[in-house]
C-alpha cells in the first residue's frame, strides 16, 4: 500500500552490538562448531555446554547467541547427570543427535528460542538453580540448505545473569497436545484438539504453543466450574518460524475442575500425507503451560498426571500406526517398547501412593521428562 506521512514514522529499534543485559555473569558454549554438511533432511543436534559455576546459584535470565548460524530454533534445557557429557562427540562431532530423557527443563523455565526472540529472563521471584556440575544442553533445529551449497558453523553461545537472591516459587512446566495426526494430501480444516481439567488449584503463568508448517490457527481456552468461559490465547495466523512463549501479565486463576481445551487447525495443500512427528515436513500439536501450585506435592502430583498422559499418548500413537501399516517392523517395536514403559511408569506410581507403615507416603521417584 502507499506509504504514510514520512513524519508519522516512529524511530527505528535500535540493538547494542554485544550483550543486551550487560556482560554475563557466565558465557558457556561449545568447544569445537557443529559442522552442518548440506542434506534434504533436517537436523536436531545436542550440543552440550558446560557452565563450570564453582557454588550452586540462582539463574534469572539467558542470552542465546547464533553468531548467523540458519538456527531455525532451540531448546535449553540442564543434564544434571553427566550422561550428555559422556555422549558429547561419540560421532565425531561436537554434541549427539536424537533424545536424551536425562534432560530437565530447569525449575519449570521455558527456555525456548527463536528468532526475534531476545532475553528469556525468568519471571519475578522465580529464578532458576544451576548446580556445580550440571551441563547445558541446547538442542538446535536446523533446516540445511540445499546440496550444493557451502557447510554452516554450528555453535552457539549462552550469556547466564545470577540473581540477587533465591527463588520465592518455583513453577512447573507440563505439555497437553495430541500425537494422532494424520492429516491426508489436500485437506484444509483439519481439527486436533485435547482438552485436560485441574485436579487441584492452579495459577497459570504462561503457555507455549507448537506446530510445524501446516499450522493455522490455535485457540486454547478456559471453561470454569461455575460455566464461563475465557479465552487464554488465540492465534489467528500460525507462523512456524516465530514461535515463542507466551507470559501472561496477570496470572490466571484456575479453580479445581477449570477444564483446558487446545484446538488448533491445519491446512495440508500439499500432495503428500503428514502425520506427527519431529521433522519440519511431520507436523506437531503441543501446548506447554507453566503453573504455579500451592506445594510441591501437588507440583508432583502434576508432574507424574502428564508422564502418564505422555505414555498413554505414544501408545495410541504407535496403535494408530500399526494398525495403517501393520508389516512395518518399526512401528511395531515403538508400539512394544510404548506398552513396556507405560506399564513400568504405572507400576512406579502405585508403588509410590502405597502409604509407609508409619503411615507417610514413600519418597517420589524422580520424574525426568524428556524433549520434544
Amino acid at each position: 500500500m502507499a506509504e504514510g506521512d514520512p513524519a508519522a514514522r516512529p524511530a527505528s529499534p535500535s540493538f547494542s552490538d554485544g550483550w543486551q543485559l550487560g556482560t554475563p555473569d557466565v558465557i558457556a558454549s561449545t568447544a569445537t562448531p557443529f559442522v552442518l554438511q548440506p542434506q534434504p533432511d533436517d537436523v536436531y543436534r545436542n550440543l552440550v555446554l558446560r557452565t563450570s559455576v564453582p557454588a550452586a546459584r540462582h539463574i534469572r535470565a539467558i542470552e542465546f547467541k547464533t553468531h548467523g548460524a540458519p538456527i531455525h530454533h532451540a531448546v535449553i534445557r540442564v543434564d544434571p547427570t553427566s550422561a550428555s557429557r559422556r555422549r558429547d562427540g561419540q560421532d565425531g562431532q561436537p554434541g549427539f543427535d536424537g533424545m536424551s530423557w536425562n534432560l530437565v527443563d530447569p525449575d519449570g523455565q521455558f527456555l525456548g528460542w527463536a528468532p526475534g526472540r531476545g532475553v528469556i529472563e525468568s519471571p519475578a521471584g522465580m529464578a532458576w538453580r544451576l548446580d556445580p556440575g550440571m551441563d547445558l544442553v541446547v538442542e538446535v533445529h536446523v533446516i540445511p540448505g540445499a546440496p550444493g551449497t557451502p557447510s554452516a558453523s554450528i555453535a552457539p553461545t549462552v550469556g547466564l545473569y545470577f540473581a540477587d537472591a533465591p527463588p520465592t516459587r518455583t513453577p512447573v512446566t507440563v505439555k497437553m497436545g495430541s500425537k494422532l495426526i494424520d492429516i491426508p494430501p489436500g485437506q484444509t480444516g483439519y481439527l486436533v484438539t485435547d482438552t485436560w481439567e485441574a485436579p487441584f488449584d492452579l495459577t497459570l503463568m504462561g503457555v507455549y504453543p507448537h506446530a510445524h508448517f501446516l499450522g493455522k490457527e490455535m485457540h486454547v481456552g478456559a471453561t470454569f466450574p461455575d460455566g464461563s468461559v475465557k479465552t487464554l490465547l488465540r492465534i489467528p495466523q500460525w507462523d512456524f518460524h516465530w514461535q515463542q512463549d507466551y507470559r501472561f501479565v496477570t496470572p490466571v486463576a484456575l479453580p479445581r475442575g477449570t477444564r483446558l481445551t487446545m484446538r488448533y487447525t491445519f491446512d495440508n495443500r500439499t500432495t503428500a500425507r503428514v502425520q506427527a512427528g519431529p521433522k519440519s515436513t511431520d507436523e506437531m500439536a503441543e501446548l506447554g503451560l507453566q503453573f504455579l501450585t500451592s506445594s510441591p506435592a501437588e507440583s508432583a502430583q502434576l508432574l507424574q498426571m502428564f508422564v502418564e498422559r505422555e505414555y498413554r499418548a505414544n501408545v495410541a500413537m504407535a496403535e494408530h500406526r500399526v494398525k495403517n501399516d501393520p508389516e512395518n517392523a518399526e512401528n511395531r517395536a515403538f508400539l512394544g517398547g510404548s506398552l513396556v514403559r507405560r506399564s513400568v511408569s504405572a507400576r512406579r506410581f502405585r508403588t509410590w501412593r502405597r502409604p509407609c507403615d508409619s503411615g507417610t507416603r514413600r519418597p517420589r521417584p524422580r520424574v525426568i521428562l524428556g524433549p520434544r
